[in-house]
């Protein structure tokens, strides 16, 4: 309504500002409740679509995923786009947090220091529960209740390869060629104590060979290292640099250590093709949770990552860092932890080794 100054007393143009005033923000109020109600039945009829408990949905803050290894890795490259989807399904906010050292031991100490409330996850290599408890002085755990497992992402297949000088074109003339000269047994590792360090030790001992590893740090050097001929062989993970490497003719891959050939190098057999059957075995990264993380954020994380696993953009992220997408939940990823750790206890038993 429109009115003169002069036609009112200063105290009621004062009274009707203020009335003015409090309808304003009555009616901004009115329409900021409508507005969260109306989000919040959006995200809670998304939750029902998906099949996903309501936890998720209730989050507020950032949800953080902590990876125990650096900047644009594998694992890293997983986890960022793992985040988006997340962050495309839901509205929430994900972040990826980078803490290497240590043998993932730093990323762990941050995970445990959290409030376990299903916003802090590690997204790390089942290897690093399954295997290095094995390296450590004190106990492992055997019962994987450090953490959790929420859901697996992908697999993890190693290969035994030799720089193109080493007159061996399949693992049978690499057996009879180490067995004449031992020097050609020795292999790069991306590090002391880590799975291709084993795998090679594994190797060996079904095979009965006289081997030492070299080890790096990181895929990338110990690749290089036999590239360049300092090493004569190497165990690493199916990576695009190796794979590239082996496509130019820089490596030759003899065998792949998983119980079917790599989609990526589907040239190149398996071990048990190649007469070593004993030495079949994959990684895998997964998703895994502080000890005393509530089963329903558990299992909401699981239906969310599961949905992921759904979406063509994920796949074929993955697949661009030469990385096979799997879906397994809770009670398989650790039936799955619980198998691999009986594998690698006497592996690791045998060879002395204790880390630092």
């Amino acid at each position: 309504m429109l009115f003169r100054l002069a036609d009112f007393h200063i105290d009621e143009i004062v009274h009707r500002l203020i009335l003015a005033t409090n309808k304003i923000i009555h009616e901004r109020k009115e329409t900021t409740l409508k507005r969260r109600t109306m989000l919040k039945q959006c995200g809670t009829g998304a939750a029902t679509l998906l099949g996903i408990h309501s936890f998720s949905f209730a989050q507020s803050r950032a949800t953080r995923l902590i990876v125990p290894f650096a900047v644009g890795g594998s694992t890293d490259i997983l986890a960022r786009e793992l985040a988006e989807q997340l962050r495309r399904l839901t509205g929430q906010t994900y972040v990826v947090d980078n803490k290497p050292g240590g043998a993932g031991r730093v990323a762990s100490e941050l995970a445990l220091a959290a409030n376990p409330d299903g916003r802090t996850l590690i997204v790390n290599v089942a290897s690093n529960y399954t295997l290095v408890p094995h390296t450590n002085r004190e106990p492992a755990d055997r019962n994987f209740t450090t953490f959790l497992p929420v859901s697996a992402l992908s697999v993890l297949d190693f290969a035994l390869y030799v720089n193109p000088s080493v007159p061996a074109n399949n693992v049978s003339e690499y057996l009879q060629l180490v067995k004449k000269d031992s020097s050609f047994g020795f292999y790069s590792t991306s590090a002391l104590g880590n799975i291709t360090h084993f795998l090679g030790l594994m190797f060996a001992g079904v095979t009965k060979l006289s081997m030492q590893d070299i080890p790096f740090q990181g895929g990338g050097p110990a690749l290089l290292g036999v590239i360049g001929g300092h090493v004569p062989s190497g165990i690493g993970s199916v990576s695009t640099p190796l794979i590239q490497a082996h496509n130019i003719r820089r490596i030759r891959a003899l065998a792949i250590m998983s119980a079917t050939r790599s989609p990526f190098l589907p040239d190149v057999p398996t071990m048990a093709e190649s007469g070593v059957p004993e030495v079949t075995l994959s990684d895998w990264i997964g998703v895994f949770a502080p000890p005393g993380t509530p089963q329903a954020a558990i299992d909401s994380i699981n239906a969310l990552v599961t949905e992921v696993h759904k979406q063509p953009e994920f796949v074929l992220a993955l697949r661009k860092i030469m990385l096979e997408p799997t879906i397994a939940g809770p009670a398989e990823c650790l039936a799955r932890l619980r198998k691999e750790f009986a594998i690698w206890q006497p592996v690791v038993r045998a060879s002395g080794f204790v880390a630092d």
